[in-house]
């Protein structure tokens, strides 16, 4: 059996400089990018993903479940105040008024404040900081609802889990969507839980440094561990559906200076410590051999910096251009064809 560190590399040589990948995982509808450590790219990624995706002639719609906003304020710029939040379509849905749901084709198309998608359908749930309360106010329905008579509980607390797929589906009638890709908060409880509910994969962004391989653990546990309350209330609901682990997604890798494609020492131990955790967990893997789902990218660096400022797609920027951001002059270098290579290959996969 080939060493699976080994078998990532190799393919990660292959998809950088342009070549087939040679891997074959299940495509999904709707993906939540989502790890329980801030700064490891999910922002970036869900941005540039999504773009790649609208290259396709994909219709795409973003969910912004963070309360940060870091997405909504890349698509709509200037106009990120108005039009209607997830955040009061939520709370619309989980609380027992018994009216029908008032917030239907919310979602805004992004193509008229983010001029990368001008001509794409491309469209945006925005986020709200008041998601940052809405934590307290799931925790509160489903814990009312777990106490309501055996015979009631079931189908209030599916109600709640599912609001937000509820919300979604409505948007990919209306706009005919092909994908879905929900941008969500490193804090569980709240947003993010519903995005985990509404998600058929996840894609895992993580850093090389030991948080970000805590994070991950975190997330099998949350997928696997029947006393975490995720699974104890899907439990109770009768939902059985949990999202697989599309793609566990190695940001910010860095490389040895003597050879193209050999990551340093710590990139090496990092990666291994994420394989070695996600073999012990095959069954949330649609293939069952975690290796496969594994993916390596380079530290974007200021490329990175410039598409999250400017709201450019990373694969639209050129070696050489130079842009001043927050009273700091970065060059988009060579390195960024290698990005391209990258981003592509993933969204292929999507």
């Amino acid at each position: 059996m080939a060493d699976p560190l080994e078998v990532v590399l190799r393919r990660y040589e292959d998809y950088t400089s342009g070549q087939n990948g040679r891997v074959n995982i299940p495509s999904f509808r709707r993906y939540a990018i989502t790890n329980f450590r801030g700064g490891v790219g999910k922002t970036s990624l869900t941005f540039n993903l999504g773009y790649e995706l609208a290259l396709r002639q994909m219709k795409v719609l973003f969910v912004d479940a963070c309360p940060q906003m870091n997405l909504s304020e890349i698509l709509l710029r200037d106009n990120v105040a108005v039009g209607p939040d997830l955040y009061g379509a939520l709370i619309s849905e989980i609380m027992p008024t018994g009216q029908s749901p008032s917030h239907v084709g919310m979602a805004a198309r992004v193509g008229g404040t983010c001029p990368a998608f001008a001509g794409y359908e491309a469209y945006l749930l925005k986020g709200s900081t008041e998601l940052y309360l809405f934590a307290g106010a799931l925790h509160s329905q489903l814990s009312t609802a777990a106490s309501l008579m055996h015979s009631q509980a079931p189908s209030v607390i599916r109600h709640i889990l599912l609001s937000l797929s509820r919300i979604v589906e409505r948007e990919e009638v209306a706009h005919e969507i092909d994908r879905v890709l929900f941008d969500t908060s490193p804090f569980f409880n709240g947003a993010t839980q519903l995005s985990w509910m509404a998600a058929d994969a996840l894609i895992v962004p993580i850093r090389v440094d030991h948080a970000s391989i805590v994070g991950l653990s975190l997330v099998f546990r949350m997928l696997n561990d029947p006393s975490m309350d995720l699974i104890k209330y899907m439990r109770m609901s009768g939902i059985e559906k949990l999202p697989k682990i599309h793609s566990i997604v190695v940001t910010h890798a860095n490389w040895s200076r003597r050879k193209r494609f050999e990551p340093d020492a710590a990139t090496r131990h990092f990666l291994n410590a994420a394989l070695q955790l996600a073999m012990q967990y095959p069954s949330l893997f649609g293939t069952g051999h975690p290796e496969d789902h594994v993916f390596l990218l380079d530290d974007f660096l200021s490329s990175g910096k410039i598409s999250g400022e400017r709201s450019i797609p990373i694969c639209e920027l050129q070696p050489g251009q130079q842009f001043s951001i927050r009273g700091q002059k970065l060059n988009v270098n060579e390195s960024v064809e290698r990005y391209k290579n990258q981003l592509k290959f993933l969204a292929a996969l999507l």
